[in-house]
């Protein structure tokens, strides 16, 4: 069995689609409000998880949320998704990331990060995990960590 591992970062992007994005001290109201997991290396890691299915690949997350209302959903979806989660680390001293997004109808977009966390992994955890890393076939990162992580 193949293995991909995702170092990488977890939000709760909290998302407003308008039919165009305020310009600075502008409100535009009439949007639609959604509340969703982000973050490029969740992102990246459930993609990678979809495509994986059915091809006996694994996929492992390495990540940290915040002890907050947000993350058993997030990780609950992450599972769902067919991640592996076990490498998920919760700092109580944090929020989980956070991203402000407003999109409008031309897919453009406006984005605003709290790292929260994320800024949390550090590299002593990611050496917890150096067996699961040399395993990997695959081993994929962003720059939404600290950048001793990476």
């Amino acid at each position: 069995m193949g293995r991909i591992v995702i170092i990488g970062s977890a939000n709760i992007d909290y998302v407003v689609t308008l039919e165009r994005l305020p310009a600075p001290g502008e409100t535009v109201t009439g949007g639609v409000f959604d509340q969703i997991p982000g973050g490029k290396g969740a992102n990246q890691a459930v993609a990678a998880a979809r495509a994986a299915h059915e091809k006996e690949i694994a996929v492992s997350f390495i990540g940290c949320v915040g002890d907050d209302p947000f993350t058993k959903a997030m990780v609950d979806g992450y599972k769902t998704a067919g991640l592996e989660t076990s490498r998920i680390r919760v700092d109580s001293n944090a929020a989980t990331g956070a991203a402000l997004i407003t999109v409008d109808a031309n897919a453009e977009n406006t984005i605003a990060a709290a790292p929260g966390a994320n800024r949390s992994l550090i590299p002593a955890w990611i050496n917890e995990d150096t067996d699961l890393i040399k395993s990997a076939d695959l081993l994929l990162l962003q720059n939404e960590l600290r950048s001793e992580t990476v």
